[in-house]
């Protein structure tokens, strides 16, 4: 029984955040426009660093001046996501 409810618990949060988190892309995507925004197959430069160790990212943003930069930089701390 006590599985079963943190299953159920587990899947409401994770709910939670892939809601929050396509909120925010879609902010994003509003902040820097299409050109600017990166997602799906668009990401594949942008899942590795130098030492290549992927990590899957939902999206990625590349701001065309300080105004947008500062406007992600809103946005992100907004969600309070870590």
């Amino acid at each position: 029984m006590t599985s079963y409810v943190s299953s159920a618990i587990s899947l409401t949060h994770r709910d939670s955040v892939r809601t929050v988190t396509q909120a925010l892309a879609d902010r994003l995507r509003l902040i820097v426009g299409s050109e600017h925004f990166f997602e799906g197959e668009r990401m594949d430069e942008y899942g590795h660093d130098a030492t290549f160790m992927e990590a899957p990212a939902l999206c990625a943003v590349r701001p065309a001046d300080t105004e947008q930069v500062a406007a992600v930089v809103r946005s992100l701390a907004s969600t309070k996501l870590s």
